[in-house]
């Protein structure tokens, strides 16, 4: 896949937000399928792709790299970003959160090591808050479509 050559091209939020929306009807009929992250399509209508790789904190409400969920993901952890592209301050002060944002974690493909929250799936609540609060979608850089459920 592309984390071995380097990270899935990315685009605004502006974009992520026209392609979820064009994609809506394709996103619920996903949700009769399997659990499984192979069932799930991106906002570009390809294979959904990891968010996180190597070198980065494992992430995913259920914690497999992809930003899947399950009925009990409230939170609705679709977005795919590159936490360090963000300018508008840290995400998780922003959105009202303990600072997860700083923190350490569990590596992808390397669970007993730790790393930091790089490429991180977010809750959709979160990001429209985040946009919200920081002043505009020019806050958040890097928005990873290709890994956005």
């Amino acid at each position: 896949g592309p984390w071995a050559i380097g990270l899935a091209p990315v685009h605004s939020c502006a974009t992520l937000a026209e392609l979820h929306y064009a994609n809506m009807p394709s996103l619920a009929l996903l949700a009769g399928l399997s659990g499984s992250a192979a069932a799930y399509q991106n906002v570009l209508g390809g294979e959904l792709e990891r968010c996180s790789g190597a070198g980065m904190a494992l992430t995913g409400f259920t914690r497999i790299g992809k930003c899947v969920d399950r009925n009990d993901d409230a939170g609705s952890h679709h977005v795919c970003i590159d936490m360090k592209s963000n300018v508008g301050g840290n995400f998780c002060e922003v959105t009202g959160q303990p600072n997860w944002c700083g923190s350490q974690m569990p590596c992808d493909g390397t669970p007993a090591d730790e790393c930091p929250v790089e490429h991180w799936c977010v809750c959709q609540w979160a990001f429209a808050s985040y946009i919200e609060r920081a002043g505009g979608c020019d806050k958040i850089q890097k928005v990873v479509c290709e890994a956005t459920n």
